[in-house]
C-alpha cells in the first residue's frame, strides 16, 4: 500500500461518521431554522452573491433579497480538514481528495452536485454505469439532463424550492447522461461546503424496473384487450346466438333438431303450428313417433346417412299431424354442434303437400284431356258409322209401316246407333269438348226437377233428404247437363247403399279465398253455390278415391257399369268453370261437393220459340262429302222433299262445281274432314268465288274455338253427325231461310 493510502476499513469508517455527521446537521439545520441570526444569514448571502458579482455572474433569483434562508446541511467544517496548506480549494477538481469526495466516489449510486448556476459541477464514477461518457455532462446545466418538456420544467422547479427553503426533496423522472437515456428516482439535498450552496443529487436508477414496469403495463393492456375482446367475443357469440334462436323460432318452414338417437329436442314454432302438437308433447320424443308408418323406412336411412355425410338433402317423408292428417314433406338436414347436446342435426321441413295435391291436379287433367284428345280422333270416323246406320236405318223405316216384319229389326238397328251416338257424346262430355247451353238458373229448381224425375227409379230403402239454402244466387249453367250430373250422383249413392240408407243434398253460399285456391288452382277466389249430395253407403279407400273420376274406371261388376258416370260428371263440372271434389270413408260414407261461380243478375224469363219451320224445298243443294253412303243418304232424304241435289266427294271437285254453276245453287252443305282439300280451306275459296253463298258445315270432330268461331262467323251454321233425317231436313232449311 502506497504512503497517503487509506485502507478500505478507514474509508467505511469515515462514510460511517460522515452519514452520522448528515444526521446531525440535518436535525440541527431543522432545530436552527427557527433561531438563525438574521445578521449571519445575510451575511452569508450577501457573501455569495458579492463573490458572483465580482466573477461576473448573476446569482439566482431565489437567493436574492432572502436574507431569512440558512443552510439546510453545512460541510464547511468537514472540509476545512482537507483543504491545503495554501488555504485554496476548488470544489470541482479537489473534491476527490477529500473524505466526502470519497465518501460519493464509493457511493454505489449516480451523485452529483449542482451550483447556483444550476450547472453540473460533480459527479461521481457510478455516472459510468449510465454512460462511458458522463463526464461531458460536467459544466453542462442541470436543465439539460431533463430531456422530458413538462417533466424537466417540473424538476427544475423543485430544485428552485429545494434551493430556497433547504427542504428535501424527491422525485422521479427521465435523465439524459451523455448519450444515454435513463429512468431514475431523483433526491435532491440542498448542502454548504465552505460559501457556496449546492444540491446535493442522488440518482436511483430504475430503468430496468421502469422497462419492466412498462413491459407489465403493456402485458396488463394486452391483457385487458384480450379480455375485451374475450367480452366482444362472447357478446356477440350471444348476439349471434340470439339471432339464431330468434331466426330458428320465427322461420316460415318447419324446423326440427334431433340427437344422434332420433330423439327430438327441439321444433320451432312453424313445425308446432303446421302439425299442431304442443311442445311438451314432442320434445325429448323419438321422431319417428311423428313419422307416418310407409316412411319409417325411409326415415331411419336418412338418420344414419346424416352422420355418415354430415347432410342429407330431398328426403320425402310423411309427417303425422296430432289430428291424423299425414302431410308430404321434403327433409333437409346438416350436423352442428348443440351447447347442451352435443352433435345434433338441424332438419328444415318444406311442406310440399299442397305441392303433390297440384301435381295430382295436373295428372288428372292431363289424363282427362289425352282421353279428350283420342275421343276427337275418333269421333269424326266414327259418327260417319254411325251417320249411315241410323241414317239408312231411318229411311229404310220411312218406307215400312209398324206392322211390317222388318220393322222391329230395322228399329234396333236405329237404336244401337243412337246407343253409340250417345257413348260418342258421353266420351266428348266428360273431355269438355260438347258445347253447352247456359243460362242463368237456380241451382235448387234443377235438384227439385232431378230428384223429382227419379222419385220413381230410387228404391224406397233409400231417404232422400233436401236441406236447401233459400234466396240461392243464380248460376250459369246448362240445365239439362247438370241434371245429368245429379242423376249420376244419385245414382251411384243408391248403388253404395244396397240395403238402403239416407242421402242428403245440400245447397249454400261459400266465399272460397286465396288460400283455398292455392289448393285448387281451377278455382279462382269469389263466390259460389255449393252442391253437397252426401250418403251413407260403405264407402271408399283412398286408393280409390284418387281414381274416381277417371274415365272406364269402375268398381262395379262386368255389365253394371261402363265407368264413364263420374267421368262425365268431372268434364260437366269443369266445363261450366266449377269444381268437384270426393271425400269418402270406408264404412263412413261419401260426399260429393261441387262449385259453381254464382251470379249477381236476376234470373229472367227466357220465351222459346217453339214454331217448327217447313222443312220442304225446291232450292238446289251442292253436298259435299268424302264418304259416298254419306252422300247417297242425304242426296236420298234431300231429294224426296223437293230439293235437287249435286254432289261432289271433295273440296277441289266443289269449287269446280260451284264456278260452273254458282248462280244456281241456293246452299252448300260441307263436311269439314275430307282428303285433297279439307272443309275449311274449301269455305274460304268459296267465298272468295262468291262473297253471297251459303255454307252449311256438318262435321263429326271436334272443333278447337278458333276454327268454330271462324266457321261461325262465315258459315250459316254447324251441324253435328250422325244426323237423323229429321235433323238433316230442319238443318237446311234452317240455313235456306237466313237468307
Amino acid at each position: 500500500m502506497e504512503d497517503g493510502e487509506k485502507t478500505r476499513e478507514e474509508l467505511l469508517l469515515e462514510l460511517n461518521q460522515l452519514r452520522e455527521r448528515l444526521r446531525s446537521i440535518e436535525s440541527q439545520a431543522r432545530d436552527s431554522d427557527a433561531t438563525a441570526s438574521p445578521d449571519r444569514s445575510s451575511g452569508g448571502n450577501a457573501r455569495l452573491v458579492s463573490d458572483r458579482a465580482a466573477n461576473g455572474e448573476q446569482a439566482p433569483r431565489h437567493l436574492m433579497n432572502n436574507g431569512d434562508l440558512t443552510e439546510s446541511i453545512d460541510l464547511t467544517g468537514l472540509f476545512r480538514k482537507d483543504i491545503t496548506s495554501s488555504g485554496s480549494f476548488d470544489i470541482r477538481g479537489d473534491i476527490w481528495s477529500t473524505t466526502f469526495g470519497r465518501v460519493i466516489q464509493a457511493v454505489p449510486i449516480p451523485v452529483m452536485l449542482i451550483d447556483q448556476s444550476y450547472a453540473v459541477t460533480v459527479a461521481n464514477e457510478a455516472f459510468r454505469r449510465i454512460s462511458a461518457d458522463y463526464r461531458t455532462i460536467i459544466g453542462g446545466t442541470f436543465r439539460s439532463l431533463l430531456p422530458d418538456g413538462r417533466i424537466g420544467e417540473e424538476v427544475h422547479a423543485l430544485a428552485e424550492q429545494v434551493f430556497e427553503d433547504r427542504k428535501p426533496r424527491a422525485t422521479h423522472t427521465v435523465l439524459k447522461i451523455a448519450e444515454a437515456t435513463m429512468w431514475g428516482r431523483m433526491t435532491l439535498r440542498s448542502i454548504r461546503i465552505m460559501s457556496e450552496r449546492l444540491l446535493l443529487v442522488l440518482i436511483e436508477d430504475l430503468t430496468a424496473e421502469k422497462r419492466q414496469a412498462l413491459l407489465n403495463e403493456k402485458q396488463r393492456q394486452a391483457l385487458r384487450r384480450e379480455i375485451a375482446q374475450r367480452q366482444l367475443s362472447q357478446k356477440a357469440l350471444a348476439e349471434n346466438e340470439l339471432r339464431f334462436r330468434q331466426t330458428y323460432e320465427n322461420a316460415p318452414m318447419m324446423m326440427q333438431t334431433v340427437d344422434r338417437q332420433g330423439i327430438i329436442r327441439n321444433v320451432n314454432s312453424k313445425w308446432l303450428t303446421d302439425l299442431r302438437y304442443g311442445r311438451d308433447e314432442v320434445v325429448g320424443q323419438e321422431a319417428a313417433s311423428v313419422i307416418g308408418e310407409t316412411s319409417h323406412k325411409t326415415f331411419t336411412s336418412a338418420l344414419e346417412a346424416q352422420w355418415g355425410t354430415k347432410e342429407v338433402r330431398d328426403v320425402h317423408l310423411q309427417y303425422r299431424r296430432k289430428d291424423g292428417e299425414m302431410l308430404e314433406v321434403l327433409l333437409d338436414g346438416v350436423v352442428t354442434d348443440d351447447p347442451t347436446w352435443g352433435a345434433v342435426g338441424l332438419w328444415t321441413l318444406r311442406d310440399i303437400t299442397h305441392q303433390m295435391a297440384l301435381e295430382q291436379h295436373l295428372r288428372q287433367a292431363q289424363k282427362m284431356e289425352a282421353v279428350g284428345t283420342l275421343a276427337g280422333g275418333i269421333a269424326h270416323d266414327f259418327n260417319n258409322l254411325l251417320q249411315i246406320i241410323i241414317g239408312f236405318a231411318d229411311l229404310l223405316l220411312m218406307r215400312k209401316d209398324q206392322g211390317s216384319p222388318d220393322y222391329p229389326a230395322l228399329h234396333s238397328i236405329h237404336e244401337a246407333g243412337r246407343r253409340g251416338s250417345d257413348l260418342v257424346n258421353q266420351i266428348l262430355t266428360f273431355s269438355r269438348r260438347v258445347p253447352t247451353s247456359p243460362r242463368p238458373v237456380n241451382l235448387n229448381d234443377v235438384i227439385g226437377e232431378s230428384v223429382q224425375l227419379l222419385s220413381r227409379t230410387i228404391p224406397k230403402v233409400v231417404e232422400i233428404e233436401l236441406k236447401l239454402q233459400d234466396d240461392l244466387s243464380p248460376i250459369l249453367i246448362d240445365p239439362s247437363q247438370i241434371e245429368q250430373v245429379l242423376i249420376n250422383l244419385l245414382i251411384n249413392a243408391k248403388d253404395a247403399m244396397p240395403q238402403g240408407g239416407h242421402v242428403t243434398i245440400c245447397t249454400s253460399h261459400a266465399t272460397l279465398d286465396e288460400r283455398y285456391c292455392r289448393t285448387y288452382p281451377e278455382v279462382q277466389p269469389g263466390e259460389y253455390v255449393v252442391l253437397n249430395v252426401s250418403d251413407t253407403g260403405y264407402g271408399m279407400d283412398k286408393d280409390v278415391v284418387d281414381r274416381i273420376f277417371e274415365p272406364f274406371f269402375t268398381m262395379k261388376k262386368p255389365g253394371e257399369g261402363t265407368g264413364l258416370g263420374l267421368a262425365i260428371v268431372f268434364g260437366i263440372v269443369k266445363s261450366h268453370g266449377g269444381y268437384i271434389s270426393c271425400r269418402s270413408r270406408l264404412g263412413k260414407g261419401t260426399t260429393f261437393e261441387l262449385c259453381f261461380p254464382a251470379m249477381e243478375l236476376e234470373i229472367g224469363s227466357n220465351a222459346s220459340d217453339s214454331s217448327e219451320r217447313p222443312v220442304l224445298g225446291t232450292e238446289t243443294i251442292l253436298l259435299v262429302d268424302d264418304e259416298e253412303p254419306i252422300r247417297n243418304f242425304a242426296t236420298e232424304v234431300l231429294s224426296k222433299v223437293g230439293y235437287t241435289v249435286l254432289v261432289a266427294a271433295d273440296g277441289k271437285e266443289a269449287l269446280e262445281i260451284y264456278q260452273k254453276r254458282g248462280g244456281t245453287i241456293d246452299l252448300v252443305v260441307l263436311d269439314l274432314v275430307m282428303p285433297k282439300m279439307g272443309g275449311v280451306q274449301c269455305l274460304a275459296e268459296l267465298l272468295q268465288i262468291d262473297p253471297s253463298a251459303r255454307v252449311l258445315i256438318v262435321s263429326g270432330h271436334l272443333l278447337d274455338p278458333h276454327t268454330t268461331a271462324l266457321i261461325q262467323q262465315r258459315a250459316k251454321g254447324i251441324v253435328k253427325k250422325p244426323l237423323k233425317v229429321a235433323d238433316v231436313l230442319r238443318a237446311v232449311r234452317g240455313a235456306l231461310d237466313k237468307g
